[in-house]
C-alpha cells in the first residue's frame, strides 16, 4: 500500500476513530474485488478446487471474504502502534527458551486465528 496513503489513513483514524479505518478498508477491498478480475478468478479457481461440490456462488463468496479478511493485516498494524490495544496469549515459552539455550532448534506451532506478522513481532520482542 502507498506509504503516504497509509499515513493519511492512520491520521484520519486517530482523528475519527477506528471506524474510519474499517470503513475505508472495506471500500478498498471491495474495489480490488471488483476491478481485478484476473486475481479474483485465481481465488475462485482455488475455492472451486478446494470445495468441488459447492457452486460458483460459494467460491465467489469465499473470495469476497478473503479480500475483506486481508484488511485485518493492516488494521493489526495500526493497532500495533498503540501496543496496549493488541492482546495475545501464549503457552510453552519455556520450551522455546530451552531450545534456544541448548542451541537445538525447534518447531513453533501456531494457531491461524491471528496475524502471523504480529506474532513474529511479539516473538522477536520477547
Amino acid at each position: 500500500m502507498n506509504t503516504q496513503f497509509y499515513d493519511a489513513m492512520i491520521q484520519l483514524t486517530r482523528w475519527g476513530g477506528t471506524w474510519v479505518f474499517k470503513l475505508s478498508s472495506w471500500f478498498i477491498a471491495t474495489d480490488f474485488f471488483l476491478f481485478f478480475p484476473k486475481r479474483v478468478a485465481g481465488s475462485i479457481r482455488f475455492y472451486r478446487a478446494l470445495f468441488p461440490r459447492r457452486g460458483y456462488g460459494f467460491a465467489l463468496g469465499c473470495t469476497f471474504r478473503q479480500y475483506h479478511q486481508f484488511t485485518t493485516v493492516f488494521f493489526d498494524r495500526y493497532q500495533h502502534l498503540d501496543q496496549d490495544k493488541v492482546t495475545y496469549t501464549s503457552t510453552g515459552w519455556d520450551h522455546i527458551q530451552k531450545a534456544a539455550d541448548n542451541r537445538t532448534g525447534g518447531i513453533i506451532l501456531m494457531s491461524h486465528l491471528g496475524n502471523w506478522e504480529m506474532a513474529a513481532h511479539f516473538l522477536q520482542k520477547k
